[in-house]
């Protein structure tokens, strides 16, 4: 039952946190702990309630037909679309045979809501044959994460969605949580239904999706920590040195990627992705992910996106200068999803996000210096 989340979460954290005083002793834990801020940082820790929805369907064809069709052949976006009333998806660069199997992959759409474009992008983060397909929708001040499994049965093929979205704050000052999350996972039904239909041209649509809401919806939340420093620089500037040669991996160290990333994401259109595999390594931590990176500049505004897929979660740094006082206001943020289990890889990540408080103000510290500097 998700109400028991909170007493899992309680017990993992117990439990983790004791081993890590039997390991490290009182005096390490209180240095890694307190220490002072550096001068000119500030910062804050808190959660994000997210809302999620979970729904299972059985499509009338192999996982393997199911995947084709889906996932390597776009083209079934623009008849679902039909059938969506007030929603109306537009796919600027859908073409015919867009494979979205790839990692990093991404494609440009807006959603239309009762002539109101919503300009988003749509990024593969995650893909195994007939088996998972994970996706990120982004939009400003938005995301949507869709987690895909699928299993072959009797039936054709079980089709298990996961979904996690966070609305962007204006909309959640005009529509309240119960409403958007009823109306986002209405949609989302709404277009599973028509995926169904693409195998059983007899299915009714309407019939199937009248009752309302198929799956569940859930509260949950996400953890987050924010810094920031202001930058006498122009963000311009700012951005220039965060895309600029080697400079990630001077501000990540800890992430070593499977080849050179930084000419490629210097080169990189706004928008554009780039992915790597990659390794998170720290004293003995050995993590492997997926690393998609994006930037954009956006009104005077300019943003650097990074995305890890780890262990089945997603976490993301977002940094972002805005013009402020003849400088820059520079905010990094970093957005993890809490992990569930008591596994040694879970243990690994909790104390990882121990350390994030102290690299996050030192990275923001060293991009105000360096920046400065370079100036």
């Amino acid at each position: 039952m998700r109400g028991s989340k909170g007493v899992r979460y309680f017990l993992f954290g117990t439990i983790t946190l004791s081993l890590f005083f039997l390991n490290f002793g009182c005096q390490k834990i209180k240095k890694l702990f307190i220490k002072p801020a550096l001068e000119g940082v500030a910062q804050e820790s808190y959660t994000i309630p997210v809302y999620g929805y979970q729904s299972s369907l059985v499509i009338k064809a192999t996982p393997q037909e199911v995947v084709n069709h889906i996932v390597k052949d776009f083209s079934w976006v623009e008849r679902a679309s039909e059938r969506m009333g007030m929603l109306q998806i537009e796919v600027e660069d859908l073409k015919p045979g867009v494979d979205m199997s790839e990692l990093g992959q991404s494609i440009g759409f807006n959603i239309k809501i009762l002539e109101i474009n919503f300009p988003c992008r749509l990024v593969t983060f995650k893909y195994k044959p007939d088996k998972e397909w994970w996706l990120m929708i982004l939009t400003d001040g938005s995301w949507v994460l869709l987690r895909f499994n699928v299993k072959p049965i009797p039936e054709g093929t079980m089709v298990n969605l996961n979904m996690l979205i966070q609305p962007s704050p204006a909309l959640q000052k005009i529509v309240t949580f119960s409403l958007l999350s009823k109306a986002v996972a209405s949609r989302i039904d709404l277009i599973m239904a028509a995926v169904q239909s693409e195998f059983d041209p007899e299915l009714d649509i309407k019939k199937l999706t009248e009752k309302g809401v198929r799956g569940e919806i859930y509260e949950t939340l996400l953890q987050d920590l924010e810094v920031r420093v202001w930058v006498d620089a122009s963000p311009e500037e700012v951005g220039a040195w965060i895309t600029g040669p080697d400079h990630l991996e001077v501000l990540l160290p800890e992430i070593k990627p499977t080849e050179p990333i930084s000419i490629e994401f210097q080169r990189a259109s706004p928008g554009e992705v780039i992915y790597s595999p990659a390794t998170f390594e720290q004293g003995i931590m050995r993590l492997k992910m997926g690393l998609f990176l994006m930037k954009g500049k956006k009104g005077g505004i300019f943003e650097v996106r990074i995305y890890a897929v780890y262990l089945g979660y997603v976490g993301f740094l977002e940094m972002e200068a805005t013009p402020e006082r003849g400088g820059s206001l520079f905010q990094a943020r970093v957005v993890s999803e809490i992990p569930e289990s008591v596994s040694a890889e879970a243990m690994d990540l909790l104390l990882l996000a121990i350390r994030i408080p102290q690299m996050l103000q030192e990275r923001a510290w060293l991009i105000k210096q360096e920046v400065e500097k370079a100036g």
